[in-house]
């Protein structure tokens, strides 16, 4: 059964506590019939749920693909982000294929800086891993990837456990993805997000689990110390 599927006849929830009504929409959402979008956009307003950001194939190829497919599912996803209340899109960056890696880096930059202009006059923010694509000095060209953007309208998705979090990740993330790490260093990763004035939402990486327990051990005064 898809994601589609499950969402839309799994029982109504149980009324949830304050602020805990997100939902991350992990499928691409840009690829979904138009008939699926609708009863999709139906649901989440049903349900009064609040969607925090959808996921995309943007940046999932590699860099010798048609850089055109990316262009129409961002296209695709100015119309629908709308209808389903958010404006955040998660994107990668394409593998390379065998360029030379400065070369890989130039269209790679290029690429996410005319995406992120078009995803700005869409009122979209795209949110880049803060792990992923970059194979050695990531913090460094992360830097350079958002200065090149020269936009608000791309930033950084953090996924706790998925690698260091510095105070440079921390002040340029719009969006957290939570993974079973341990409350206690769960603890440490969302203290230094908050310190550097991170207030966004916080969703549970691909139904993890053992995640949700440590989410809620933090959220109800039981994480260890």
């Amino acid at each position: 059964m898809t994601l589609l599927a499950r969402l839309a006849t799994t029982p109504e929830p149980p009324p949830a506590g304050p602020g805990w009504r997100g939902v991350d929409l992990g499928f691409p959402v840009a690829a979904l019939p138009e008939e699926e979008f609708i009863e999709l956009a139906a649901v989440v307003e049903r349900r009064d749920l609040v969607t925090v950001c959808v996921d995309s194939t943007i940046g999932a190829g590699t860099i010798t693909d048609d850089f055109g497919t990316d262009l129409e599912e961002l296209r695709v996803l100015a119309e629908r982000c709308p209808a389903l209340g958010t404006r955040q899109v998660r994107v990668g960056s394409p593998t390379n294929t065998g360029l030379h890696a400065d070369d890989w880096e130039y269209r790679v930059l290029r690429r996410l800086r005319e995406l992120a202009l078009r995803a700005e006059q869409a009122d979209l923010v795209l949110l880049h891993p803060s792990t992923g694509g970059w194979p050695d000095g990531a913090e460094a060209r992360l830097g350079h990837l958002l200065t090149e953007a020269g936009t608000p309208a791309l930033r950084l998705l953090h996924t706790t456990g998925a690698g260091p979090l510095t105070a440079f990740v921390a002040e340029r993330t719009a969006h957290v993805r939570v993974a079973d790490v341990g409350s206690a260093r769960l603890a440490a990763e969302l203290a230094l997000l908050a310190a550097h004035g991170y207030r966004g939402a916080l969703t549970l990486a691909d139904d993890d689990a053992g995640a949700g327990s440590a989410l809620q051990a933090l959220t109800s005064g039981r994480a260890e110390p």
